[in-house]
């Protein structure tokens, strides 16, 4: 176990803000199938410090044969991510499959090949532009240090690292990295960074709201750059250190607090929806923006 979740579990319950239900009952069976759809519910998953957009499709099996799930698609796509990939459901009872797809406010094809049939249907998922995080500190000291949570997003929905972070009504400094980016140049993912003060024991509720600019934070008036070899350059702020591979096109390799206790360019794997994806990091708005442009390109 890692030493910052040592330092900090962090049980996470998260309320997606949408208006109205988000599950429906006895959507579909197909005529003659032995597999039905009971339920489908458009929610949020917290995997460790991913938050994971989530279809939970709830499954029942109405015949007398094991049924498991060969395949998914979404709008005639295939789609890999779902869990778990060894669903069996027995006879007369039920099974909930969950697949990993960025939802937000239109409707979905939604197709799942099993051993037993085929089911397709159609619903509406609820928009997507806000989550709450109710934050638990399970230490019997303060927690005063840096959270971290990585997203994914679908092609075509954020153009620009607009991420902000909120305690009630009050904006929390924020910083936006690990951007990974389609072809196209929406951000596939990315990773958001804020300070988090609880007591000992204590809890505390944040809201990350898309689609706006998030605070930047002042100058700190600390900042350092360090050139520990001729390709590789470390830039803090009293804040937080990042080291910058310049061997690999400038790549960010290295992303600490200034106890370098944790390397999180390590820890968290930005493009884990896509092995590949680690190039094109890349930084923006927050933490050191404003001292890279202080010293200029």
């Amino acid at each position: 176990m890692s030493s910052l979740i040592k330092r900090l579990i962090i049980p996470i319950s998260i309320i997606v803000v949408i208006a109205g239900s988000l599950a429906y009952f006895l959507l579909f069976q197909q005529s003659g199938s032995p597999i039905e759809v009971a339920s489908i519910e458009f929610s949020i998953d917290a995997h460790l410090f991913s938050l994971n957009r989530v279809i939970k499709i709830e499954l029942r099996n109405l015949g007398d044969n094991n049924i498991t799930v060969n395949r998914v698609m979404i709008n005639d796509e295939v789609w890999n991510m779902w869990a778990p990939r060894n669903l069996l459901i027995i006879p007369k009872s039920s099974g909930v499959l969950n697949v990993y797809y960025p939802w937000n406010g239109r409707e979905y094809k939604i197709t799942v090949e099993t051993s037993g049939g085929t089911v397709e249907f159609n619903k509406q998922a609820p928009e997507f532009t806000q989550i709450r995080l109710n934050l638990q500190n399970n230490r019997n000291e303060e927690w005063n240090d840096m959270v971290h949570f990585n997203m994914f997003f679908a092609d075509g929905e954020l153009s620009e690292p607009k991420i902000a972070v909120y305690e009630g009504e009050n904006s929390v400094p924020c910083q936006i990295w690990g951007i990974v980016r389609y072809e196209s140049g929406y951000i596939k993912t990315a990773t958001i960074t804020f300070m988090a003060t609880m007591a000992p024991t204590g809890k505390k509720t944040y809201t990350i709201k898309l689609g706006e600019q998030g605070q930047i934070p002042p100058e700190t008036g600390m900042i350092e750059i360090t050139r520990r070899n001729e390709n590789y350059v470390i830039i803090s702020n009293n804040i937080i250190k990042i080291g910058f591979n310049e061997e690999y096109r400038g790549e960010i390799d290295f992303v600490s607090d200034m106890r370098e206790s944790v390397n999180l360019a390590r820890k968290y794997i930005f493009g884990h929806w896509d092995p590949n994806a680690g190039a094109g990091q890349a930084w923006s708005q927050g933490l050191l923006q404003s001292s890279l442009y202080y010293f200029g390109p």
